[in-house]
């Protein structure tokens, strides 16, 4: 981790947490999802820096509207992490900027909207999702803590 402010309120939280016993050694992934910061970095590193990268192509299966645009069925899409985890609309005028403290704090309707355009990463939707998604999520809970 780069940010120095960042790195610190984090390496203090596991202190703290260590301190009272909070967390076993290795941690758990259920330990590490109660870290309100951990979670936080995690979620903006993702958002910032996306797993995957380029066009992400989908045929769509049935006639839409997004944004006004008609989509007819079977039409050619795709989406582009970099720009849409950059979407000022969803994220706020700093949305260039690494600041997990967005994740901190914000309505819980908020929260989801940002948490579900994240999500897109592992291809998260209403039927199918990436069949790595919780091997890394546990991979990320697990790593940040052990290595700080």
């Amino acid at each position: 981790m780069t940010n120095p402010p960042v790195y610190a309120r984090f390496q203090s939280e596991i202190d703290r947490a260590i301190g009272e016993g909070r967390i076993s050694s290795p941690i758990t992934d259920d330990e590490a999802k109660n870290f309100e910061y951990l979670q936080a970095v995690i979620r903006e590193g993702l958002r910032l820096w996306p797993p995957a990268t380029g066009l992400l192509p989908k045929i769509s299966q049935k006639d839409e509207v997004v944004c006004g645009v008609h989509i007819p069925a079977g039409t050619n899409v795709a989406w582009a992490p970099w720009t849409v985890m950059r979407d000022q609309n969803v994220f706020g005028p700093d949305a260039d900027l690494f600041w997990p403290e967005r994740w901190i704090g914000v309505p819980d309707a908020k929260w989801r909207a940002m948490d579900q355009q994240v999500m897109m990463d592992f291809a998260s939707g209403s039927r199918w999702e990436c069949l790595g998604k919780n091997i890394a999520m546990i991979e990320l809970n697990k790593v940040y803590v052990e290595v700080s």
